[in-house]
């Protein structure tokens, strides 16, 4: 996989994944909410998508 079509990817789901906690907060009137960072949310979004499309690649950590 193309690592510019991961990083466009990545930056996809973190944008509606942002638009998605902040609908979710005003609908439901939450009181709290726990957030990560755009980098872990970066990084568990693409291990997981990693994962999915092949189980033996992982992401180099650091």
């Amino acid at each position: 996989m193309d690592l510019k079509y991961l990083h466009r990817l990545v930056r996809y789901w973190e944008r509606n994944a942002v638009k998605k906690i902040a609908t979710a907060a005003r609908e439901n009137e939450m009181k709290s909410a726990t957030f990560f960072s755009k980098k872990e949310a970066s990084i568990a979004l693409a291990t997981i998508y990693i994962e999915i499309e092949n189980p033996q690649e992982t992401l180099p950590r650091g």
